[in-house]
């Protein structure tokens, strides 16, 4: 495996993000701009967005995911990243959306990226919304292998990023009302929570005195984010 890959699949939930979101959200909290930090590589536009009636295999899939809780999704092995994903912290704009955050199983994320196959039955990560709702999925795969094709969608292979440099194939699915289903690299209709708001829905307000004194005066103006990106690792390695 070489050092890139380990790098990206050996890590916890909480050190292992996409790269290029966390290297922009780790530059907001630090108080500089995302761009100046982690100058990510905006994906490349890819197929365009499509909304299609989902097929009787994605809504089998679908079905079997759209209720979990982030619990459940921790005791599936999920690990849940404390990042919610948008489209400016990758460098792409804002209109576009967001990809939310990302529960990633590494196992099976490590085996279908290496072997060029993503598994339809098995998303390796499960795409997770501000009110802790499943909204999608995400599949990834080596720029090496055929070009796989999921879901009728032909994967493309998109730019590296922090993390994991190399190009490689990804595809983002966000679940619709009414059995339909959106291919597109974000969703301009997923939401991220506002600054400093965790996703449990919590803030640096809302704790007690000591804390609201200590943030500040080690994280400044960016104590409020800081402080949210701390308590969402809190709630992954407690299995929430």
């Amino acid at each position: 495996m070489s050092s890139n890959l380990h790098a990206r699949f050996g890590h916890t939930a909480a050190q292992r993000h996409l790269g290029l979101a966390a290297m922009g959200a780790l530059a907001l909290v630090a108080g500089a701009a995302p761009a100046a930090a982690a100058q990510p590589t905006s994906p490349s536009p890819g197929p365009p967005s499509v909304i299609i009636t989902q097929s009787t295999e994605f809504g089998a899939l679908r079905a079997k995911f759209e209720s979990l809780t982030p619990a459940d999704l921790a005791k599936a092995g999920h690990q849940l990243e404390p990042v919610c994903v948008t489209a400016g912290m990758a460098g792409a704009p804002p209109q576009l959306g967001s990809m939310g955050y990302h529960a990633v199983r590494p196992a099976p994320l490590e085996a279908q990226f290496r072997s060029g196959r993503p598994d339809p039955e098995q998303p390796p990560i499960v795409l997770v919304d501000a009110d802790q709702r499943v909204v999608g999925f995400e599949w990834e795969a080596n720029q090496h292998a055929p070009a796989p094709v999921l879901f009728g969608q032909t994967l493309l292979v998109q730019p590296g990023h922090p993390g994991l440099e190399e190009p490689h194939y990804m595809l983002h699915a966000y679940f619709r009302p009414n059995g339909q289903v959106l291919f597109s690299v974000f969703d301009p209709q997923l939401k991220c929570p506002a600054p400093g708001v965790s996703r449990d829905g919590l803030s640096l307000d809302t704790q007690s005195a000591a804390t609201r004194a200590l943030f500040p005066a080690v994280w400044g103006a960016a104590a409020a984010e800081r402080w949210a990106l701390e308590h969402n690792i809190e709630l992954t390695r407690s299995g929430q």
